[in-house]
């Protein structure tokens, strides 16, 4: 009894202090207002399982912008265990919104009928490459080869363009990896607009490029054009480390400087110089001619085998003061835990990036794998200010590696030191968080939603996986907000 009542009241007293910070932070005029933000995660508000054992599914997921352009948001998942004819050969869904949410089914699927081809390891929206009003995906298929030999793993990419029908059934445009054993697209994502010309350019990594260096790693962005996707490079980075696994993860980093030209980031967790294995991220800058040849800000670790750059990301406009923020993340940091990840905040302005991390967290359990996966949530609690999402993926809030994440509020300060809101997988062995995103806006009620993968969870079909959807959501009438206490 004590025990709980001293729970009671430290969750009072936390309650007291977050309304504090919220009154300091809202503007005088709305200072009379107070209302109750509705946990996202209190309830499921939608979930896809492919019913397949081992599949996966859920490995990666994103939004799909709107492929169909009916004013709801949709959603992209990949499934690169998928068996149908070729052993691992993967797939991609597409499931499309509505006003009463995401469908049940999905709208549009794509399997590569190549085996160990892994489609699906990685999914993104490739924003509007055409300029024609649909918004285009990306599908990364880490393993694919033309070669005779499944070993050769050049790695592939797909793209497919969205229309008023939402995505073609056959790629508008594919490429493979130039090299032996590159996996090119283990990561891809849109890279906004680098060169402001209208049209929606994409970025891609390929970790395990030698040119010459072993593993030195690649990252590639590629523009947009009337027709899609150019075919060749417009601008491509390399390490010259040898295993080093430069473009492990890339993804636009918004427009940090506010010059009107979208800026990418990349990750870089093999960078060694002083501590092994330390880990390094590069923002680079995009310009009227595209993005220059050389990063404008780095950030490295300094911690032993941390591998800072296994995650990267946008953070949206996490303090509202019209700049865009990234998130870097380190999964194998150790202070004093091993394995228990790290994740690190930097702050847009019109110099660029902070560069220091404005607010950074810690696992704080061993192996739990924190920053495996981050991400701009967008907006979920509709105040202006954009929130973070964070998985840890194999976290035991409960049951052994079930996962967790962790949902964090923006404000004028920047990211709120705790999480408001912890979500868990409620499953042993689910990997619930391996992915997270933000989904966009997938029900059209004015407020963006969140999208969680667990690729090892057990439905129907052991392994089979599963995505959940947690809409966003705020009672107009408050503004006093309340955390989820973590088991």
């Amino acid at each position: 009894m004590n025990r709980l009542l001293n729970l009671c009241l430290g969750v009072v007293l936390l309650a007291g202090v977050l309304l504090a910070i919220t009154t300091s932070i809202i503007p005088a005029r709305a200072t009379s207002i107070t209302s109750f933000i509705v946990n996202p995660f209190s309830t499921v508000d939608w979930f896809g399982e492919p019913n397949y054992e081992g599949d996966n599914f859920g490995t990666s997921v994103a939004s799909a912008g709107d492929v169909n352009g009916d004013g709801y948001s949709d959603i992209i998942v990949g499934s690169p265990y998928y068996i149908n004819g070729q052993s691992l050969e993967g797939r991609a869904y597409v499931y499309q919104g509505s006003g009463s949410g995401l469908d049940a089914t999905p709208a549009w699927t794509f399997e590569s009928d190549i085996e160990n081809c892994q489609l699906g390891w990685s999914v993104a929206s490739a924003s509007d490459v055409n300029n024609d009003g649909f918004d285009d995906v990306l599908v990364g298929a880490l393993y694919c080869t033309t070669s005779p030999d499944p070993n050769h793993r050049e790695g592939r990419v797909y793209l497919f363009l969205g229309s008023s029908t939402g995505l073609s059934t056959t790629p508008a445009w594919w490429k493979e990896g130039e090299g032996f054993d590159e996996s090119f697209g283990w990561s891809v994502a849109s890279a906004g607009d680098v060169n402001s010309d209208g049209y929606g350019d994409v970025i891609i990594g390929a970790p395990w490029a030698s040119y010459p260096e072993g593993h030195e790693g690649r990252a590639y962005v590629f523009h947009g054009t009337d027709s899609g996707l150019e075919d060749t490079a417009a601008w491509v980075a390399e390490s010259d480390l040898p295993w080093t696994d430069f473009g492990q993860w890339v993804d636009s980093a918004g427009d940090v400087d506010d010059d009107g030209f979208t800026d990418v980031i990349i990750g870089h967790p093999g960078w060694a110089s002083p501590e092994d294995a330390e880990g390094r991220a590069y923002v680079y800058m995009g310009s009227a001619v595209g993005l220059e040849t050389t990063p404008a800000w780095t950030y490295e670790s300094n911690i032993v085998d941390c591998e800072l750059g296994t995650s990267v990301s946008d953070a949206g406009d996490v303090n509202g003061d019209g700049y865009a923020d990234v998130l870097a993340g380190g999964v194998k940091c150790a202070n004093p835990d091993n394995y228990e990840g790290v994740a690190y905040l930097f702050l847009g302005s019109a110099t660029g990036l902070s560069l220091t991390p404005i607010w950074s967290q810690e696992g704080n359990q061993a192996f739990s794998h924190y920053s495996r996966s981050l991400a701009s949530a967008g907006d979920v609690n509709d105040d202006g200010f954009g929130d973070i999402i964070i998985g840890a993926p194999y976290y035991d809030a409960g049951e052994e590696d079930e996962g967790l994440a962790f949902l964090y509020f923006g404000s004028a300060g920047g990211i709120l030191p705790e999480p408001f809101y912890s979500k868990g997988g409620d499953q042993a062995g689910a990997s619930f968080s391996f992915s997270v995103a933000t989904a966009g806006d997938v029900n059209g009620d004015g407020i963006d939603d969140i999208l969680v993968g667990a690729p090892a969870y057990d439905g129907g079909q052991d392994n089979e996986g599963r995505v959940t959807v947690y809409y966003g959501s705020i009672d107009a009438a408050a503004r006093i907000l309340l955390p989820l206490v973590v088991r």
